[in-house]
């Protein structure tokens, strides 16, 4: 069964792009226009890995990227045009695992989802940390 990705974006041309270029890669994936499909999603479908854009309708990127990982423990990659140290530094204080600057090609992020992947397996198999 392929790595699930659930990729949240409100431009649905971006989240073509994405279906594709992870498919491409062997991922299944999952796509969200907004905060609520996507933590319906989160919950019911279980991914592997998020993507979510910074900046969304409604409920900002980094509101949801704080909902997101109080429900899974799956990876989360934030995208953002921001390029600068401060948006990235909200993100990551929100939970997120990875920052990624647009644009980016479909191979990196398909990259970075398996490095994350691999990361979490190794850490699963070491089992609890000895506390």
């Amino acid at each position: 069964m392929p790595d699930r990705v659930l990729v949240v974006d409100d431009e649905p041309a971006i989240g073509r792009w994405l279906r594709l270029e992870l498919g491409a890669a062997g991922f299944e994936v999952l796509t969200a226009t907004d905060a609520d499909d996507a933590l319906r999603l989160a919950t019911g479908e279980a991914p592997d890995v998020l993507v979510v854009d910074l900046t969304l309708p409604g409920v900002d990127g980094r509101t949801l990227v704080e909902r997101l990982h109080a429900i899974t423990p799956a990876p989360i990659i934030v995208m953002s045009g921001y390029v600068d140290a401060a948006h990235k530094d909200l993100a990551m204080a929100a939970g997120a695992t990875e920052f990624i600057t647009k644009p980016f090609d479909g191979e990196t992020l398909a990259g970075l989802c398996r490095a994350l992947l691999d990361t979490r397996r190794e850490r699963l198999a070491e089992g609890p940390s000895p506390d």
